[in-house]
């Protein structure tokens, strides 16, 4: 009988980042950003931002700077990273502009819960079941305003993939255990009852390759 994999530790991930993180957080925030410029609804006042995974956000300065976005919100069930996110940007959360919150992506979203114009995650939704994928996928839409912007990128299983992660399992480097690449499709699929597609692509560069996806949140025109 199979097991469970092995839990990601993600409070030893937030204390020691992977060894190439800082390079593949490069790339990835380009290619947010540059989505994000060209499919962003407008908002005369200042993007709304929320990033379900972040923690310790490592897209939130670039987007600060770059996007200035009126609020920037943190969503995750990780302590630790929220904490070492409120440290390094002590002043942004003071003032309201910026703020980590405790957050399930599998649990219901109350009607109630606040609306970003633009949500995105790195790296969230591959870590579940196929199930709960579904879940967190739909999570997304339910964080956004209608007409809003929701991107995901998450890993998917080319050769380039698979012979570098084979490699860091082979040498005992790999820390994300549970971690399950996706095909395009099944990331599609969760998504179509709740947005349309706007642009899907392969981030080869960053070599462990990550699939990227842009919806435009139903209900909306912009």
């Amino acid at each position: 009988m199979s097991t469970a994999p092995v839990a990601t530790d993600w409070d030893a991930y937030y204390r020691a980042p992977y060894k190439t993180a800082s390079v593949t957080r490069r790339i990835t925030a380009s290619r947010l950003e540059r989505t994000i410029r060209r499919f962003a609804p407008d908002a005369p006042a200042g993007l709304e931002i929320a990033e379900i995974g972040g923690a310790n956000s490592c897209f939130y300065e670039r987007f600060r700077d770059n996007l200035k976005p009126a609020v920037y919100r943190v969503l995750d069930t990780n302590q630790l990273g929220l904490d070492l996110f409120a440290e390094r940007f002590a002043g942004d959360c003071g003032s309201g502009r910026a703020r980590g919150e405790l957050f399930d992506v599998l649990a219901s979203v109350p009607p109630e819960a606040p609306k970003a114009d633009v949500v995105f995650s790195v790296g969230l939704i591959e870590h579940f079941s196929q199930a709960d994928t579904a879940r967190a996928v739909r999570t997304h839409f339910e964080l956004c305003r209608p007409g809003g912007l929701v991107l995901m990128t998450f890993p998917t299983p080319t050769v380039l993939y698979r012979a570098i992660r084979g490699l860091a399992e082979l040498t005992g480097q790999w820390i994300f255990h549970d971690e399950r690449p996706l095909r395009a499709e099944e990331v599609l699929r969760a998504a179509a009852p709740f947005g349309e597609v706007l642009d899907t692509r392969v981030l080869w560069a960053i070599g462990l390759t990550q699939g990227h996806a842009a919806f435009r949140a139903a209900g909306g025109d912009a």
